[in-house]
């Protein structure tokens, strides 16, 4: 999967996976600056399970600070856990005073 980021300006970016199994991964690693206002990203991603399609999601947050509570854990992996419990936590700190936060969601499924 290949994308951009556009709008970036001073902001924080955050890439995130939303996972069929509502896990969430961050994918920030994996975004590189483009210019002086964009990043592009490219990750692979694999179907595991021959089935069904599977729903998945890749959110851009932008922040004008760093949100604590997207950096994936002292154990250096990329999950940062159950969207259920992830996002009220993100709406939590987004509601900072001075923190301005934006999103952009795509939905994409993988497929056989």
């Amino acid at each position: 999967m290949t994308g951009s980021v556009g709008g970036v300006g001073e902001r924080q970016i955050e890439l995130l996976l939303v996972a069929d199994d509502g896990l969430v991964y961050s994918m920030t690693s994996r975004l590189a600056s483009a210019g002086a206002d964009s990043k592009t990203f490219g990750f692979a991603i694999r179907l595991v399970d021959a089935g069904a399609t599977r729903p998945q999601l890749v959110v851009a947050v932008a922040s004008s600070r760093a949100l604590g509570v997207l950096k994936p854990g002292a154990a250096g992996g990329v999950s940062l856990g159950a969207a259920d419990q992830l996002f009220p936590r993100l709406l939590n700190e987004a509601r900072q005073p001075g923190q301005v936060v934006s999103a952009s969601v795509r939905y994409f499924r993988l497929e056989n």
